[in-house]
């Protein structure tokens, strides 16, 4: 994922945080990490790329049948099919290592804003190269976003049956939603079959030096956190700009799904905490190493105020009426209280987590967190 145009960025670069811990010792840290890595690698990875890979599927045969039978049904079905494939990005976006990272999964899938005159361009182009670098901001799911719902349902139609450039608008839709079918399968597959023996070292990787595949989880794990905190909330809501909003870098601006999409990747980041599986089973977690290390934040378990941290937000967002633009426009109090409680969230992992588990964070970014 990558949101364009804007002077915040998150940054790959080399930075090493250093913080005070109420408790740790590193002298009595026994904990085998490879044990998170294994849980992680087999219950968790491989479960929510193969819910992405059976939507993006789903999307993809959708896309088929409405490029045939060009109906407000079917457009119906099509924007549902969006919707859930979507949902499911949001699980898995927080595994860029591995095959996702060769690839630039988050990029290809979630760049935005999406550049909706680059997207007009395509629908005219002869035979373009959708994987190009320089379309990046043109497709993925903000670029299905624009072309499914930036007008009503009956414009979005005419788009497709009776625009001059109908057939360029659906060779786009099929073309993308084939690519992303495509790459969901390749990293489904990728995991489940060990491909290059991905999978096996990644599990026994006892290491927590840089690097190593604890050090990638827990660095992807923040992150991801960080991601959700900027870019879908305190970007937009002008947080960085003096509190001047920024309304056209909502996610998911154009179908208003963008909360929902919110509350579900803060679902999974907790899941992935926890180190539960989809249908709620607990295994280990990086709750259980902080367990295990008696972690303390000013006298208090760091375990349960992250925890109590998760849902204080899952609250909050409950609380929202609409969508993003809607909240930022009309529940102002709100959204700075979603912005304090995302901040602190980020602080317990960037931090206090990391501290402890003696991880360093090797990304770098600009916002003081």
């Amino acid at each position: 994922m990558r949101l364009k145009n804007i002077g915040l960025i998150l940054l790959a670069a080399s930075f090493t945080w250093s913080c005070k811990s109420d408790t740790k010792s590193s002298s009595t840290d026994k904990f085998n990490v490879s044990t998170i890595l294994t849980n992680v690698a087999d219950n968790i990875i491989i479960d929510r790329y193969e819910n992405l890979s059976t939507t993006t599927a789903d999307l993809k045969n959708i896309a088929l049948a409405f490029d045939t039978v060009t109906t407000q049904g079917n457009l119906d079905i099509l924007q549902e099919k969006f919707r859930l494939a979507y949902l499911a990005w949001q699980e898995t976006s927080v595994f860029q290592f591995g095959y996702a990272k060769s690839v630039s999964l988050r990029g290809a899938f979630n760049t935005f804003p999406t550049d909706t005159v680059e997207i007009k361009t395509l629908f005219s182009a002869a035979t373009p190269n959708y994987e190009q670098a320089s379309f990046i901001d043109a497709t993925g799911f903000p670029g299905l976003d624009y072309i499914l719902f930036s007008t009503d349902d009956a414009e979005v139609l005419a788009r497709f049956t009776t625009a001059t450039d109908k057939q360029g608008a659906k060779a786009y839709l099929i073309a993308i939603t084939t690519l992303m079918a495509k790459k969901s399968d390749e990293v489904y597959d990728y995991w489940k079959n060990n491909e290059d023996a991905f999978k096996s070292n990644f599990k026994a990787d006892n290491s927590k030096a840089v690097a190593s595949s604890f050090s990638n989880l827990i660095n992807e794990f923040v992150y991801d956190t960080e991601f959700m905190k900027n870019y879908q909330l305190s970007y937009p809501a002008g947080k960085y700009t003096l509190n001047t909003p920024r309304l056209e870098l909502v996610e998911a601006i154009y179908s208003g799904f963008n909360i929902q999409l919110y509350k579900i990747h803060l679902a999974a980041l907790k899941r992935l905490y926890l180190g539960e599986d989809a249908q709620g089973n607990n295994s280990v977690g990086f709750d259980d190493y902080l367990i295990k290390l008696e972690s303390k934040k000013n006298g208090q378990s760091l375990n349960t105020l992250i925890i109590e941290q998760f849902d204080l937000i899952d609250e909050k967002i409950d609380l929202i009426s609409g969508d993003l633009i809607n909240a930022i426009n009309n529940q102002p109090e709100l959204i700075n209280e979603l912005f304090t409680e995302n901040k602190l969230l980020v602080s317990y992992f960037k931090v206090n987590m990391c501290s402890e588990f003696g991880v360093q964070i090797t990304y770098k970014d600009n916002d003081g967190d």
